[in-house]
């Protein structure tokens, strides 16, 4: 489930990446200017024997943590490692990581002027470079003692701005992902059987639905595949408070007939020339989507025996109509 979510966040954001040539602020180009030959302790970089540990290693994952404890010294000497192998212009990786970990005294002593250092030469907007110029400045200025200064503080700039928006759902992910395995240890077997089935069918149907059967023109597939994963869990809560479907067989009947004029609709549609979605995808989409809706009926024949299946197929075909509605606008 996990590598499934992960390899969805691979995003390509338009447009170039900036360090500080392009700032035209004249204090941070000062501030800059002052810091930019800041000495930096060579026992802070790895060992020989350190390097060929962490070969290949990840600087972000190591700072954050996600899932696992964060080791913000490894990551230290990871990105030091990453500047050395050319990765300078990524939003977490290399000069980014060395600003937090010498801004935040995590991973480091803290050391303001090479934090500075790194601060102009990660990437970003030339009003993201200043702004966290100038922020870590006025901390350098008044001695803070936090650990809570990041990259993404300011990220105006699209390409910043969108990874920081990937970092950010990365934990509300995980969050979901506890939240869902803490409502599946309550269950009998049976019922947890096929709700893995289900997350597996859902994390599939998700990818493809945020990425090819919704307009992306005005958002990010990590943005519309949160919505979809809060919408999942919302759906979860509601069954679990005793919220159950109660249709009818005749309900069942009309709301497969509307999802399948809201998908013809889609499929007949002709987008704006901005829209991202396209026929193929909304058939691609709705491919995965049955796989979806079988393992739901799956999962509730199970864990809610007591609701007939037209209660179901009502619920579901109602909730995929107005998904395909979406794709309309």
């Amino acid at each position: 489930m996990q590598k499934l979510f992960l390899s969805a966040f691979i995003l390509a954001f338009p447009g170039c990446l900036f360090s500080q040539t392009g700032v035209t602020d004249p204090l941070t180009l000062k501030i800059c200017a002052q810091v930019k030959d800041s000495p930096v302790p060579a026992s802070d970089r790895p060992t020989p024997n350190e390097s060929r540990e962490l070969a290949n290693c990840n600087s972000k994952e190591l700072y954050f943590g996600f899932n696992k404890n964060p080791d913000p010294a490894a990551a230290r000497k990871c990105a030091y490692l990453e500047m050395d192998h050319g990765h300078l212009q990524q939003a977490f990786a290399g000069p980014s990581i060395l600003m937090m970990v010498y801004a935040n005294g995590k991973g480091a002593a803290r050391n303001y002027d090479v934090a500075l250092k790194y601060a102009c030469e990660s990437p970003g907007g030339p009003g993201d470079v200043a702004g966290r110029v100038r922020q870590l400045e006025r901390y350098k200025e008044t001695n803070w003692q936090g650990d809570s200064f990041s990259i993404c503080d300011h990220s105006g700039g699209r390409y910043l701005y969108g990874e920081c928006a990937v970092l950010g759902e990365h934990f509300d992910h995980l969050d979901r992902e506890k939240k869902l395995d803490s409502m599946a240890a309550q269950w009998k077997p049976a019922a947890r059987e096929s709700f893995q089935k289900l997350r597996r069918a859902s994390a599939a149907f998700f990818q493809v639905e945020a990425a090819k059967g919704l307009d992306l023109s005005a958002s990010f597939e990590v943005q519309e595949r949160a919505f979809l994963e809060r919408q999942f869990l919302q759906n979860l809560d509601q069954l679990v408070s005793g919220d159950l479907p109660s249709g009818k067989a005749s309900d069942a009947v009309k709301a497969q007939k509307d999802m399948q004029d809201a998908y013809e609709a889609a499929i007949a549609h002709q987008p704006s020339q901005s829209s991202t979605v396209t026929p193929a995808g909304i058939k691609e989409s709705q491919q995965k989507w049955l796989g979806y809706r079988k393992a739901w009926l799956q999962f509730a024949t199970h864990q809610y025996p007591s609701v007939a299946p037209a209660g179901w197929n009502a619920w579901l075909d109602g909730q995929r109509t107005e998904m395909l509605q979406r794709a309309l606008y």
